[in-house]
């Protein structure tokens, strides 16, 4: 549920000037915003708000992001269904990154294909072509749709925050499920990281590294106590 009373979310935001076409911003800067914890310490966010911003999956319910972002992207996911409603009632540009055949109606979104055949941990790449696609696999949706999308426009420097990684047998706690974690409600969240998916997106990193460095790009987390490991690091306030 979209919490309205956040003035922030429902501030208007120039999502009509999005530009759909490859190297649409190249050699600008983003910021790709996950769904970890660490936001919550995360003191200068909102000065990212002049900022291209780009969030994923169920950040719209945490209340306290300090703007709406340019860009909202979502996966075949089995909350899409259930988030679809909230996610179109905000003013900013959807993408959805959906397989084919994929039975929900989105007009209201900017539908790209998810190439399930070509996993990003084997070192498939979505972000070379005219017609944007990405390649999938099991890894985590800011390594697979975000990294691609943003490589995709021409972003660089691009900025990661957000993606706390994982210890072992942490509970995997997204932002907006903290309060009721700290009140005993929820153990551990949810959508709870499967050993097939961690192996995947731990391959997947490298790649994403080693694309955009041997094309002069550069994408770097913001989280340095992040247990995900493989990119550069480097803190919000020093690059802001």
């Amino acid at each position: 549920m979209v919490r309205t009373k956040d003035p922030f979310w429902k501030k208007k935001k120039d999502t009509e000037g999005i530009i759909w076409k490859q190297n649409a911003y190249k050699g600008e800067r983003c910021f790709l915003i996950g769904t970890g914890s660490s936001l919550l310490f995360e003191r200068d966010l909102a000065r990212t708000e002049p900022e291209f911003t780009m969030t994923c999956n169920g950040l719209f319910k945490w209340d306290g992001m300090p703007f709406q972002p340019r860009v909202h992207t979502m996966i075949d996911h089995p909350a899409f269904p259930l988030w679809q409603d909230d996610i179109e009632s905000l003013d900013t540009f959807r993408v959805a990154g959906l397989r084919q055949g994929w039975p929900t109606d989105t007009p209201k979104w900017q539908r790209v294909l998810q190439r399930r055949d070509k996993a990003l941990a084997d070192g498939n790449w979505g972000g070379y072509d005219e017609e944007f696609t990405w390649c999938a696999g099991r890894a985590n949706v800011m390594w697979t749709l975000l990294a691609q999308l943003a490589y995709w426009w021409g972003f660089s420097p691009v900025y990661v925050l957000g993606m706390d990684g994982w210890a072992d047998h942490a509970p995997l706690i997204h932002c907006y499920e903290v309060q009721d974690h700290l009140l005993g409600k929820l153990d551990r969240t949810p959508s709870a990281v499967t050993g097939r998916t961690e192996l995947s997106t731990r391959r997947a990193i490298p790649v994403v590294r080693r694309i955009y460095e041997e094309n002069g790009r550069e994408i770097i987390n913001l989280n340095p106590n992040s247990f995900t490991k493989g990119l550069p690091v480097s803190t919000l306030a020093d690059v802001l």
